[in-house]
């Protein structure tokens, strides 16, 4: 079945248009329910983004979901890789990340993981997709229930205790903490998304000199002509500053763009080219080789090539280049875009793009080397 709800990364589309509206909302929590209904822990964990219908959405769906009595961990503001982890950490069924990415506010979406944190199947997607058309089918009088406006209160709720805490210790487990970076100067775009409390307290672990741009989110600028789209940004605020570095997220934290002092990009496959070859000559690289996509650069295979390395090519998304990691048994893969997926140094919670786990590798290697061999 050719899918119709769910796109490349979950599923996406514009506030208070099908399914974003009260109505659709319940028939998807409805379909959703269907793929807990039978596990052990019948427990969904949700988070969300900064966009001003994120709330809404969020208190639709609990609500929904608690009338078919399943146990809903609240993780609040908080960036998508943070709920990739949390949903295995805190034994959860489901992940969901009410977010549209990189789009601008009036856009809203849904990302799902599975129990292992991992985006979810093309199957199990479909299987939604299934139920939400089939329940959507049912309704013979256009959402009568809902007038009744009575729901019973079966499951429970939980809010999560210091989420963002949790991630970062994650995060530096088993990360050496010798970065010499105390003298360098750092410009941070958060594209008023939901790293933007976060990232202070990350990186104020690198003793580097901070300048956090983007970062006063107000329901409507997330993504609105700043972070990774929006690179420009970062640039002019490096060259202003004089900054030694630039990175720019996201809204919702999975993607990384950056810059060097000079104000030249690093995207996603030079991002790859840097850590590969750290990688290789720390002896940190499995699987013989880095995962890219149909549509990474050539020149990007080329510098893999002149190292040997291989690089294999996956279908554009960040959950099919983290398929075929598996596959290949990778630890290195990415996106053009700034999905970047890295699997060494931080066990194996890292299954989907993460900005900041990704940072963090770069200013580590910054400490001892520089970007000129991937930007010439």
């Amino acid at each position: 079945m050719k899918k119709k709800l769910f796109g490349t990364d979950g599923i996406r589309g514009l506030v208070n248009k099908e399914p974003f509206t009260k109505e659709y909302l319940i028939i998807l929590a409805d379909a959703i329910f269907t793929i807990v209904k039978k596990t052990k822990n019948k427990s969904i964990l949700i988070g969300k983004d900064t966009r001003e219908s994120s709330n809404s959405i969020e208190k639709i769906l609990v609500k929904r979901l608690l009338e078919k009595d399943i146990k809903i961990y609240l993780a609040g503001m908080i960036s998508t890789p943070a709920i990739s982890f949390l949903t295995q950490k805190l034994s959860c069924d489901l992940g969901i990340v009410i977010s549209a990415s990189h789009n601008s506010y009036e856009f809203n979406g849904l990302k799902f993981f599975n129990e292992y944190g991992q985006k979810l199947s093309d199957v199990k997607e479909s299987f939604i997709e299934k139920e939400y058309l089939n329940i959507k089918k049912k309704q013979k009088e256009k959402f009568l229930f809902l007038k009744t406006n009575y729901f019973i209160k079966k499951g429970k709720v939980q809010k999560v205790k210091k989420p963002n805490v949790i991630y970062k210790k994650n995060i530096f487990h088993n990360l050496k903490k010798n970065y010499l970076l105390s003298s360098l100067k750092v410009v941070i775009d958060c594209a008023n998304g939901s790293t933007h409390k976060l990232v202070k307290e990350v990186f104020s672990d690198f003793k580097a000199k901070l300048i956090i741009i983007n970062n006063k989110p107000n329901g409507k600028n997330i993504n609105y002509k700043c972070g990774s789209l929006y690179p420009e940004h970062m640039i002019k605020v490096v060259r202003k500053k004089s900054a030694d570095f630039g990175i720019s997220l996201d809204g919702d934290g999975d993607r990384i763009i950056c810059c060097n002092e000079k104000g030249n990009i690093i995207d996603g496959d030079k991002i790859l080219a840097c850590l590969a070859k750290h990688y290789l000559e720390n002896d940190m690289l499995k699987g013989g080789g880095v995962v890219g996509t149909v549509m990474s650069n050539m020149g990007l295979e080329k510098f893999l090539n002149n190292l040997g390395i291989k690089l294999f090519r996956s279908k554009v998304g960040d959950k099919f280049v983290y398929d075929l990691l598996k596959k290949r048994k990778c630890n290195l893969g990415g996106e053009q875009s700034g999905h970047i997926i890295i699997r060494a140094n931080y066990g194996n919670y890292n299954l989907s793009g993460d900005g900041i786990a990704v940072a963090i590798q770069l200013l580590s290697i910054i400490g001892f080397t520089s970007f000129t061999y991937v930007i010439s």
